[in-house]
């Protein structure tokens, strides 16, 4: 695992080393919902318009574990530099125990008040808002693994390792890249194909 030492080099040199992956990585998390859309587009306006209102409680989701992701790579960064190793393990295992507890509520929500939620936007189109609120529901669980990618790639930055994060970021896009076409046209699962093909 090649780390970066941000102690030694040039301090450009050594901050776009490190930035460019982390760029990469915020990308690709931005392309998964686009990709989904894309693919989504041809089944007509209104599974775009489902995917689309559906967007932001999963939106929402990312916001709230950013809070995690951040406070434990920030923790681990700082271990990293005092060379605390138990404090790196310490604070890795509190991110992922708060990571669960976090996935597993919010994907109880999403599921049990996601047509309340749906609801709330006014949609006006009742195929709209069911397609959005399956779409929801079926995003919940794949949430709580898309939280720990997210965690572990901040934990792999945070470690210097930011090319790791970004590989971890390639795959992901390109299994949902492959997945949705699969499972929206020729399974023929619609929205709930798009969501599912996110994980």
């Amino acid at each position: 695992m090649k780390k970066i030492d941000l102690t030694k080099g040039s301090v450009m040199n050594v901050l776009i080393a490190l930035a460019l992956p982390i760029m990469g990585s915020s990308l690709l998390q931005f392309t998964y919902n686009l990709v989904d859309m894309l693919w989504v587009g041809h089944l007509g306006s209104g599974a775009v318009a489902s995917i689309g209102s559906s967007s932001f409680f999963t939106g929402l989701g990312y916001a709230i574990n950013a809070l995690i992701m951040i406070g434990t790579g920030i923790k681990v960064s700082h271990c990293m530099g005092k060379e605390d190793a138990e404090g790196i393990k310490e604070y890795i295992h509190t991110g992922m125990m708060l990571s669960v507890v976090v996935g597993l509520c919010y994907a109880v929500i999403l599921i049990g008040l996601g047509q309340s939620l749906i609801g709330f936007l006014q949609l006006n189109n009742n195929e709209v808002a069911s397609n959005a609120y399956l779409y929801l529901a079926w995003s919940a669980p794949m949430l709580f693994f898309a939280f720990f990618n997210n965690l572990f790639s901040r934990i792999f930055a945070s470690l210097g390792n930011t090319k790791s994060a970004l590989k971890i970021n390639v795959v992901g896009i390109v299994v949902n890249i492959i997945l949705d076409p699969i499972l929206i046209y020729i399974i023929k699962w619609g929205v709930v194909g798009a969501a599912i093909a996110t994980l």
